[in-house]
């Protein structure tokens, strides 16, 4: 690159979804269109893939311990509309108890928690072992 205001700078940004890409494109356009100097430098726009990848090894198992194929834990999003994997979160709850969902969790729990090859290769560090509680009730 060049000295200089141009020959130094670039512009990068991400985009996960669609709506995110389409925001990039107008602070592109916003950017040529006012940018000054700076308005034909590079500009790179990353975009991830909404389709989301295989789950981690840590919510593989869990989805296997449940019996839930892993592509079908997916949720629409209420803001952009688009379908995305959630992020659980079950750190208050309340049920009841006549449905058995606690001697549901604690089964699911107790095979995660036993099981050698999960637990050496998915929860191998503190903050997966002190989540498995809340992945097995969420799942």
């Amino acid at each position: 690159m060049s000295d200089g205001p141009r020959g130094n700078t670039a512009f990068f940004t991400c985009g996960g979804s669609r709506r995110q890409v389409r925001c990039a494109r107008l602070l592109l356009d916003s950017i040529r269109a006012f940018g000054g100097e700076l308005r034909n430098c590079p500009f790179w726009v990353v975009e991830g893939d909404p389709k989301g990848e295989v789950p981690d090894a840590f919510w593989g198992g869990v989805f296997a311990a449940v019996g839930e194929p892993p592509d079908s834990f997916t949720v629409e999003s209420f803001i952009e509309g688009e379908r995305i994997r959630p992020y659980f979160n079950s750190a208050a709850f309340s049920v009841r108890p006549v449905l058995g969902l606690m001697r549901t969790w604690l089964r699911f729990f107790e095979t995660l928690v036993t099981d050698d090859a999960f637990q050496e290769e998915a929860c191998g560090d503190e903050r997966h072992r002190v989540f498995l509680h809340q992945a097995a009730a969420a799942a």
